[in-house]
């Protein structure tokens, strides 16, 4: 199964494929402010735990990413 996070600097989002369906994303203002750490506990989707913001990072398989970025 092929997975992948996107830091997707067009949606300004971080994006969670697998098997080239997105199954989740969050604005990054959630982690360029410092918002991520006030979310409550299981609100955010697991795959968002990669850390900082950084532009463009990909993590994962990129394979995983379907067209619709």
């Amino acid at each position: 199964m092929s997975t992948c996070t996107y830091d997707n600097p067009s949606t300004m989002s971080r994006m969670f494929w697998q098997e080239k369906k997105l199954i989740c994303s969050h604005s990054a203002m959630l982690f360029l402010t410092g918002e991520i750490e006030k979310a409550p506990e299981g609100t955010l989707f697991f795959g968002a735990n990669i850390g900082d913001w950084k532009t463009g990072r990909l993590v994962g398989d990129i394979n995983a990413i379907g067209e619709d970025t």
